[in-house]
């Protein structure tokens, strides 16, 4: 995690763990990591008065059945720019008027 005080942004980037297996998004079976996607950022709920920001390199697969394929990540749907908690806190916030 990097903390930028001066900012008030906290940076979070999820560890990777060579040799590691994952499940095809596809089929899910257990599948070898076969490389990692370009670094994504995606934008998670606030921290305390900290805006956080999550980087990941989404792990690949290589599915003997369909191929290489990006896993699926718990934390956003596929391509998203916002993590799930942080679209469902915007999606029921109600709105506001000036």
């Amino acid at each position: 995690m990097k903390l930028e005080l001066s900012d008030k942004r906290a940076e979070i980037e999820p560890a990777r763990t060579e040799g590691a297996k994952a499940k095809c998004p596809v089929c899910g079976q257990d599948c070898t990591l076969y490389d990692y996607a370009p670094e994504r950022t995606g934008r998670h709920l606030d921290t305390m008065p900290f805006e956080t920001i999550l980087r990941v390199r989404v792990p690949r697969v290589d599915c003997a059945t369909d191929g290489v394929k990006t896993v699926a990540v718990p934390w956003a749907e596929p391509g998203g720019r916002f993590t799930r908690g942080c679209s469902k806190a915007a999606c029921s916030s109600p709105p506001t008027t000036a």
